[in-house]
């Protein structure tokens, strides 16, 4: 049996009991062995929950360790690939791997005379790839106005997840970010062993119009 209830509501006692398709009014219970999991679990697909501690709408800050961060960049009119830090990704790390090719970042020096971009001719012509005064890397031999995949090494895979109405976030497993080959979890700086999290059924999250409408398992 799945309890209904109002997302926000003072009060549980009144609820719709759905069972074989079938909806009714009942007036319903919980057994009292009945709770809900711990404020982050995950269900039997693998993907995870917050239902606690969290506020509706509230952004969370999702890190995968044992997982690098993937993205795509557009090389440049220069045909350059420009790597540099951003609130979101505070540190690239030491290494990327640019389609298959290791690049050391450690080994890139900063350029006596930063090169620039002018209609898709650098002046002066970089020798290879630079650093420039600020930390930003460009590199350089690519084709420009091509997207290009970029694993940063000793990045986790970071994204943000999104609280819903009914106060929970799910943060589901995929191709971008599959939860299954990480290790561990972080959740606004808390890390979580994902294998060692609650297996439990998830509630439902339903909207119409300005109602919102919590699905509770009725094991919790």
């Amino acid at each position: 049996m799945i309890v209904v209830k109002k997302a926000l509501s003072l009060f549980g006692l009144w609820a719709f009991a759905l069972s074989g398709g079938i909806f009714s009014l009942a007036l319903t219970s919980l057994s009292a062995d009945a709770a809900p999991p711990p404020a982050v679990f995950r269900d039997s697909a693998g993907n995870v929950y917050v239902h606690s501690g969290v506020n509706p709408n509230e952004h969370l800050k999702v890190g995968l360790i044992g997982q690098p961060y993937k993205k795509s960049i557009k090389a440049g009119a220069c045909g350059q690939i420009s790597i540099g830090t951003s609130t979101s990704m505070p540190s690239v790390g030491n290494t990327i791997v640019i389609d298959g090719t290791t690049i050391d970042l450690t080994k890139i020096a900063v350029a006596s005379s930063v090169p620039k971009c002018t209609n898709g001719v650098y002046t002066p012509t970089p020798s290879g790839n630079f650093q420039t005064a600020k930390g930003r890397y460009e590199l350089v031999g690519y084709t420009a106005g091509q997207s290009y995949s970029v694993t940063f090494s000793d990045v986790p895979n970071h994204f943000n997840a999104t609280v819903n109405g009914c106060g929970f976030a799910a943060i589901k497993s995929t191709a971008n970010h599959p939860l299954s080959t990480a290790s561990q979890l972080t959740i606004n700086g808390t890390a979580y062993t994902i294998s060692t999290l609650t297996i439990a059924d998830p509630p439902l999250c339903k909207k119409n119009g300005s109602t919102v409408t919590m699905y509770t398992p009725a094991s919790w």
